[in-house]
């Protein structure tokens, strides 16, 4: 899914480059894809608050944009975030930001067309973030650093570029998104084990012992993580913890 969603941000920019090369009025053709607000304070198009997230106008700002959207998304734990929840916390957040840039004055609304995935990639971040605080990545210079942190470096470069020049409202909205979802997802599951009695895993023996591991797993990518039960994500809990356990040097 982050490899989709990067693959449509690419698209939109070559077309956006080609329209601006060939087109006589590239401005016709492409201003319904912006977020750009009437006289009325209003959207000039509807379905602009949905494509403004997949149009970038400077190539630095896509390619930052796609290397954060890349790095969380792949290297998030399918396990607890799946391909649909990551594209719904993507379209989420870029809602958010457009409506964060209509209601608040000084998000610039009114002076400049909003574009980008700054919004949708933040919500991504801040989501991933905190559900899988404890993964790891290795990059270069970057000596195997967890999510966590790096998300939170993200999030303050962005917070940087605010002062910068650059969206606060849109951007803020984008990681409160990814903030409300984390807490929805953690908030359901600790509601689910204090009701659900129906099953109590006594030993991660037991579990492995009644359990498909690549059952789960395929179960996780096709429903996420809240359609296991409590058995299922007992297991899954299990196998996160032996696989963030260091190992000995």
């Amino acid at each position: 899914m982050p490899v989709c969603l990067s693959t449509a941000n690419l698209i939109m920019f070559v077309v956006i480059a080609c329209c601006a090369t060939f087109v006589e009025a590239p401005r016709d053709i492409l201003s319904p894809l912006w977020l750009e607000l009437g006289n009325d304070g209003m959207p000039s198009h509807a379905l602009s608050l949905v494509t403004y997230m997949f149009v970038h106008i400077h190539p630095v700002h896509l390619v930052f944009n796609l290397l954060w959207l890349l790095i969380f998304g792949i290297c998030r734990d399918p396990r607890i975030i799946s391909g649909k929840s990551l594209c719904l916390i993507y379209l989420a957040g870029g809602i958010a930001g457009a409506v964060a840039y209509i209601m608040i004055p000084d998000s610039g609304a009114g002076s400049r067309p909003l574009v980008g995935a700054s919004a949708a990639v933040l919500s991504v971040v801040t989501a991933v973030s905190l559900l899988c605080p404890r993964k790891r990545i290795n990059l270069p210079a970057l000596c195997h650093i967890r999510l966590l942190y790096l998300g939170l470096a993200v999030i303050g470069l962005h917070l940087l570029n605010m002062k910068a020049g650059g969206f606060p409202a849109p951007h803020v909205a984008g990681i409160a998104t990814g903030v409300v979802y984390a807490g929805w997802v953690r908030f359901a599951v600790l509601r689910r084990h204090s009701t659900d009695t129906s099953c109590v895993v006594t030993s991660p023996a037991e579990a492995s012992a009644s359990l498909n591991s690549s059952d789960i797993e395929a179960k996780l990518l096709n429903s996420g993580y809240m359609s296991l039960n409590s058995e299922e994500r007992a297991m899954i809990i299990n196998n996160c913890a032996e696989s963030t356990r260091p190992s000995a040097m």
